[in-house]
């Protein structure tokens, strides 16, 4: 189990950083502000999934959760949920939104990196308990992750909808339901990690993953010259009011 649940976490952190790169590579050449966000949020995603497959295959060690809970556990649900914010919500409230995000990373890096961490170095050490142990940490970690998804599928869900009512950007509205697909995944795996199931945790992220990838690949050719203009109105459609 252990070892199906290291090759998930491994799937899905290979899946989210190719994702990273290309929305990296997409902000270069459009200076988006929502790429460079799920740029980040999929870095960090791919970390976190990272610091999991090394617990899975060696068990938790401090310096693992620690990884873990700052990239994973906390912060790139915000960042997604910025971008979805930056490209299908309000301008000014993007902007505030990135104050806010900036604001909670710093803060969560802080508390990941001076926490006290009571946990067993090796395979018996579970997920679950060493959350249990720190109820700060696991208190910010709900509200940021139900909070994230909340904003991040409203807005997705919500413009993929549009776009299929004004029967316009189909592909666009695709890659939307898809990245709210992927998104619903990832945060499945998370509530099932905090009921006592661990082992869905590593395949939800890598469902999770794929299905953001997909979604992703979908918008990026749209950030090219030729296409930015339709996809600047695309969003503008998906924006409240339109």
């Amino acid at each position: 189990m252990r070892l199906l649940a290291a090759f998930s976490a491994g799937m899905a952190a290979a899946a989210a950083a190719l994702a990273s790169l290309l929305l990296a590579a997409g902000h270069i050449r459009s200076r988006r502000p929502s790429q460079a966000c799920w740029a980040v949020s999929l870095g960090l995603f791919s970390l976190a999934s990272s610091a999991l497959a090394a617990a899975e295959g060696s068990g938790w060690s401090p310096a693992l959760f620690r990884v873990y809970y700052a990239a994973g556990a906390v912060l790139n649900v915000p960042w997604m949920a910025l971008g979805a914010l930056y490209l299908f919500g309000p301008r000014r409230m993007a902007d505030l939104g990135f104050l806010l995000t900036l604001g909670l990373t710093v803060f969560t890096i802080l508390l990941a990196s001076s926490m006290p961490i009571h946990l067993l170095a090796g395979h018996n050490a579970e997920l679950s308990a060493v959350m249990a142990s720190a109820p700060l940490a696991r208190k910010l970690a709900v509200v940021t992750n139900a909070g994230g998804t909340a904003v991040a599928l409203f807005l997705l869900l919500r413009a993929s909808l549009v776009f299929q009512a004004k029967g316009v950007m189909t592909g666009m509205a695709r890659s939307a339901f898809s990245l709210a697909a992927g998104i619903g995944a990832a945060a499945v795996g998370g509530v099932m990690a905090a009921l006592e199931a661990p082992w869905v945790l590593a395949p939800s992220l890598a469902v999770g993953a794929v299905l953001m990838l997909a979604g992703f690949w979908g918008m990026i050719p749209r950030t090219r010259p030729a296409d930015r203009a339709s996809a600047r109105a695309g969003g503008e459609l998906a924006r409240p009011g339109r």
